[in-house]
């Protein structure tokens, strides 16, 4: 085990005692995966890959999914993003606090329904 000093105190510390910095990149999501719904634009999507799963995260909807790679990570995001817009539409507005309903505001403003 290597030991070397804190970059702010100065003590020692060994590297098990440092936290693995995931490697963030960006990418964009153009369909939900699902026939009933289509994006109007892009979503913006944050990965973090770590050495045994990868997080993608839609900070603006504060949805997150993991998998063991970024293809698995953005499938479960997309099924994510997909039952989050269908919960907070279930709902009524007034039922919902700001967050949630800013939220659904962004939600509406990118992704239409298609109609049979």
């Amino acid at each position: 085990m290597q030991v070397w000093p804190d970059e702010l105190s100065g003590r020692p510390r060994s590297d098990a005692t440092i936290e693995e910095q995931p490697k963030t990149y960006s990418s964009q999501l153009l369909d939900l995966g699902d026939p009933r719904y289509l994006l109007s634009c892009p979503l913006l999507v944050v990965l973090e890959s770590y050495s045994d799963e990868v997080v993608a995260s839609i900070p603006e909807f504060d949805l997150y999914a993991s998998g063991v790679s970024d293809s698995v990570a953005l499938a479960k995001l997309k099924v994510e993003v997909v039952s989050t817009y269908e919960r907070l539409v279930e709902l009524e507005p007034e039922r919902l606090g700001p967050l949630p309903r800013g939220w659904l505001a962004a939600m509406r403003r990118v992704i239409r329904t298609v109609r049979a």
